[in-house]
């Protein structure tokens, strides 16, 4: 019975000097069962995962096709890596229009508390941060009144430099959301106002909750990404006669000695 000094071959793998000849070489010989293997290239993405982005490891599936667990392992790092980029890409687009220079000095999980909190105040703006029923929604229901709007049509704008305030001139215009002035507002009908209202918080209700969701996924897929790379193996007793490893030959060509 033998056992795999993992601590070790950790340690060796992240001062590896050639790391895509040795990660080759331990794929060609295959001479390990594939739950190894997969401990093996976790823990050669864990030091090296550049070399894996410049060279498609995936090309290796031929020698790697009986071992579907380490196959699995090259095609999720590959998956994760493809998501987060896509994520990237949205992530910088949703930091042009919020230039808070102070919200992306947090780290992301206190960025999504921030945006949840932002969230909640956009909310209370529109009178639906506890109760069930949209300020718009509530004025709705004076059109076509004779009652006096003019109440009403002050208590709109006020809101609207609420919101205007909570974010800024370029979160609407990155955003497409359409910004009226206080003469372009006042020269509508009521009946356009509150359509207004309603516009600007259907968009705007829609973006925060896109941009939440947003950072969710990509902490959730960091995660991911983290609890692959970071590999916690369990010392198993390897019968030599069953299995063709090993723990000689990984060592062997780690240097260990």
């Amino acid at each position: 019975m033998n056992e795999i000094d993992w601590y070790t071959i950790d340690i060796k793998i992240k001062n590896v000097k050639n790391p895509l000849a040795f990660i080759y070489i331990i794929i060609k010989k295959g001479n390990c069962i594939d739950e190894d293997m997969a401990l093996l290239l976790r823990y050669f993405l864990k030091y090296h995962s550049k070399i894996a982005l410049e060279h498609d490891l995936l090309q290796f599936s031929v020698l790697l096709k009986d071992y579907p667990l380490s196959i699995s392992i090259l095609k999720d790092f590959y998956s994760l890596i493809k998501k987060q980029l896509n994520l990237l890409d949205i992530l910088k687009t949703i930091k042009k229009g919020f230039h808070k220079k102070s919200f992306w000095k947090l780290d992301i999980n206190k960025q999504i508390i921030r945006f949840k909190e932002i969230h909640h105040q956009f909310l209370a703006i529109f009178d639906c941060a506890i109760g069930p029923i949209m300020f718009h929604l509530k004025l709705k229901t004076l059109v076509n009144s004779n009652i006096n709007i003019d109440i009403h049509v002050n208590e709109m704008y006020n809101r609207l430099i609420l919101l205007y305030k909570l974010f800024n001139y370029a979160f609407f215009y990155n955003n497409k959301i359409l910004i009226v002035d206080n003469i372009e507002f006042t020269d509508m009908e009521f009946i356009n106002q509150v359509k207004y209202m309603e516009y600007v918080f259907m968009k705007t209700n829609k973006v925060i909750i896109n941009t939440i969701n947003s950072f969710q996924l990509y902490e959730s897929i960091r995660t991911q990404l983290e609890n692959l790379l970071n590999p916690i193996p369990i010392n198993i007793q390897i019968d030599l006669v069953q299995s063709e490893i090993e723990c000689d030959d990984i060592s062997f060509m780690l240097g260990i000695k």
